[in-house]
């Protein structure tokens, strides 16, 4: 009798067993899949020249920190980088900078603007959005915000 119970539990962990590679298999495929249709579906609007980028009205610069763990940040670095080059390139005449102010003591629109201005662009093309907590506010705002402005 102890046998048979011992068989059984060996059945049930090895059906757990074989499920879970099942559903880690799954996963992969849904992961690598999901990935693939959105590459396909959004590659059009990759760009790695600024020269091929249409020109707009105003451009969404989406905040990142500054810093992290008290180094200076590549992707701060990069996305300002960035800005300034479609500014002075003329692919947009204005930018709305969105990001985190949700502590007194960090302010990434400040922060921004603060780089931009460093890097030649003038305060007067900069509108500061203080709520950009999540990138789907910052994209929802922007779109108020130049719908108002047309």
């Amino acid at each position: 009798m102890k046998q048979f119970g011992l068989e059984l539990r060996l059945y049930f962990i090895m059906r757990i067993r074989r499920m879970a590679k099942r559903l880690l298999v799954a996963a992969s495929i849904l992961t690598v899949a999901t990935n693939l249709y959105l590459y396909l579906t959004t590659r059009r609007f990759l760009y790695s020249d600024v020269a091929v980028i249409p020109a707009t009205e105003t451009c969404l610069v989406l905040g990142t920190s500054k810093t992290t763990d008290g180094l200076p940040n590549v992707f701060f670095e990069y996305r300002m980088n960035a800005a300034a080059e479609l500014y002075w390139s003329s692919k947009c005449k204005g930018m709305l900078l969105s990001g985190d102010n949700s502590r007194r003591t960090y302010n990434e629109p400040e922060d921004m603007r603060q780089a931009l201005l460093k890097r030649g662009v003038p305060g007067d093309a900069m509108v500061l959005d203080y709520a950009g907590l999540r990138t789907f506010d910052s994209i929802a705002r922007a779109k108020l915000y130049l719908d108002r402005r047309r």
